[in-house]
């Protein structure tokens, strides 16, 4: 944001609100708080957009994915695509010198046992 360019606008509070922000965020804090929290605001806003789209439109479907059927597939699927990621030598590896890897935790997840 430091090298966008700023506009200044008019905005309306309640005053209950505004006497709120008063109390609690410091004066020369209160732009960026207010910023930050319309950033965040849109943010969940365009999301909520996303998920109501793929409610209506859903970008996954059975029909174009057979293969990941049942709960086995998409496990047997999920398998492939670790050891693609890290063969399971590399995972010996791992756990034998974990300076090499810090990967905090490298137990296998119950599905995939």
């Amino acid at each position: 944001m430091a090298t966008e360019t700023l506009k200044r606008i008019n905005v309306t509070f309640p005053a209950s609100l505004l006497e709120e922000l008063r109390r609690y965020i410091p004066r020369r804090e209160r732009n960026i708080f207010i910023v930050e929290a319309t950033e965040k605001e849109l943010k969940r806003t365009r999301l909520r957009k996303v998920l109501e789209d793929l409610h209506r439109e859903p970008a996954w479907s059975d029909e174009d994915h057979p293969d990941l059927m049942t709960v086995e597939d998409v496990n047997r699927y999920v398998r492939r695509l670790r050891e693609t990621w890290m063969p399971r030598n590399d995972l010996t590896l791992a756990t034998t010198n974990p300076r090499h890897f810090p990967i905090p935790d490298l137990r296998l997840h119950p599905l995939d046992e």
